[in-house]
């Protein structure tokens, strides 16, 4: 066995605090999106696996890229409006 192994194969944690740290969110952000997962305990939970943390941030990251979308197609739609009136 090498001397970084471990006898059990836990999972790599995270802390809800450095994971909202991370995503730029608010704990209770993190906390909410974790509910379905954990509903007795996710406004207590101290940690998330890192799984599961890099599940959330590509989450945040689709909403955030479709979000982008959305304001650009409005930009888009009221300058062609303004344009060619």
């Amino acid at each position: 066995m090498s001397p970084n192994s471990t006898k059990t194969n836990k999972p790599e944690m995270i802390s809800i605090k450095e994971s909202a740290e991370r995503l730029g969110v608010a704990e209770e952000i993190i906390r909410f999106s974790l509910q379905e997962a954990y509903p007795d305990d996710f406004d207590s939970l101290k940690e998330i696996t890192l799984a599961e943390f890099e599940t959330l941030a590509n989450t945040f990251k689709q909403k955030a890229l479709e979000q982008n979308r959305g304001e650009v197609t409005a930009i888009s739609l009221l300058l062609a409006r303004v344009l060619y009136q």
